[in-house]
């Protein structure tokens, strides 16, 4: 009988010791789910800087490789174009970003074999541009550079004025062309 009744009672503590770990993997998903909807919904913030250069904030995205293959294969792509293998991936980011300027130049004349031939030339410290208008057909050199700032920061669990813990993480790009705009950003954590 004391038999019987150990190997209930050990039987008992294998199954009491699966339900705990199993329950300790589905908070640690639930968690994950949590921040990764509050990211989704949230999307991202634009906004300008002290210097009045534009810049974007994104929350932290958590998610597995294999959720990464699933959702954003171009980012994979990308990774093992640049020969990196999606195994060693800790954290991916992309953006897109559009530059808009509106030029407004003086166009001068100038005579070639007979032909009147109207060009410009325009330059910035962030784009140079310069063409030539003839007749039917405009010749049109264009160059835009820009400098962009990747920042990863923690953000604290607050509570009244006392911080502690990690909340979750932001990425914030600052463009430090003017005539740059933000059309996404997105920062993916692999775990």
């Amino acid at each position: 009988m004391e038999k019987i009744l150990i190997r209930i009672i050990a039987i008992l503590i294998i199954i009491i010791a699966f339900l705990i770990i199993r329950f300790g993997r589905d908070r640690a998903i639930n968690k994950l789910l949590e921040e990764s909807n509050e990211t989704l919904l949230n999307s991202f913030e634009t906004y300008k800087t002290k210097k009045r250069l534009n810049a974007i904030k994104t929350q932290r995205l958590v998610m597995d490789r294999d959720d990464l293959k699933t959702y954003y294969p171009n980012l994979i792509e990308t990774a093992k174009d640049a020969g990196i293998k999606p195994r060693r991936i800790k954290s991916i980011s992309d953006f897109a970003t559009t530059t808009r300027y509106e030029i407004v130049t003086k166009i001068r004349d100038s005579v070639v074999y007979i032909d009147t031939i109207k060009c410009f030339n325009y330059q910035d410290p962030w784009l140079k541009a310069n063409g030539c208008i003839r007749k039917d057909t405009i010749l049109l050199s264009y160059k835009s550079q820009d400098t962009l700032v990747q920042i990863v920061s923690r953000v604290p669990k607050k509570w009244w004025f006392i911080h502690y813990g990690t909340k979750g993480f932001n990425q914030t790009i600052i463009s430090k062309n003017p005539n740059t705009e933000f059309e996404y950003s997105r920062y993916i954590e692999v775990k």
